[in-house]
């Protein structure tokens, strides 16, 4: 399957940004990808100039954090915007099966040198959100109502992540 987020409209004193999710997959009796279904849902990240509003940048990433055996869409705002403005981070969680937004907090900043990935380190079947910046990689655990610090590790940054090629994933399926 495929997911596409584009940005909607959005009224001009609003802080959310109305997303819309489109959910693609494959046709067998066409041989073309074909949409399967399209829902909106709201976020916070507005950056407004005047009576001009403009989208937080974001970065969006698909994991099981719930363990329900589906998948969810995770998008983070990042923590300054392209007017140069500070802003808090705000994470949603998007269930795809039941379109929805389960959660959205300010879990931690996120700036634009850091590293996001998402894996099951743990093995139990829910993914886990990794956040590295200059000062260590924290890993956090969704508990149904929000992402919560499970672990951090200062020997792995930001800035060792970019430096060299890792290709972080699960091989034996055991976390």
């Amino acid at each position: 399957e495929i997911v596409k987020v584009n940005y909607a409209e959005t009224q001009p004193s609003s802080m959310h940004r109305r997303l819309k999710v489109t959910i693609y997959g494959y046709d067998e009796f066409s041989g073309h990808c074909a949409e399967e279904c399209s829902f909106f849902t709201d976020v916070i990240g507005t950056v407004i100039d005047g009576n001009t509003p403009s989208p937080v940048p974001r970065c969006y990433h698909i994991g099981d954090f719930t363990g329900s055996g589906n998948p969810q869409l995770l998008t983070i705002s990042y923590d300054s915007n392209l007017l140069g403005q500070v802003n808090f981070s705000y994470a949603s969680l998007i269930d795809l099966h039941l379109e929805q937004k389960l959660m959205e907090s300010d879990v931690f900043q996120l700036g634009t040198d850091d590293v996001i990935f998402c894996i099951d380190l743990e093995g139990d079947g829910k993914t886990e959100l990794c956040h590295a910046d200059n000062n260590g990689l924290s890993i956090y655990n969704y508990n149904g109502f929000n992402f919560l610090l499970g672990s951090y590790d200062t020997s792995i940054t930001s800035t060792l992540l970019k430096s060299s090629a890792y290709h972080l994933t699960d091989i034996n399926g055991d976390g």
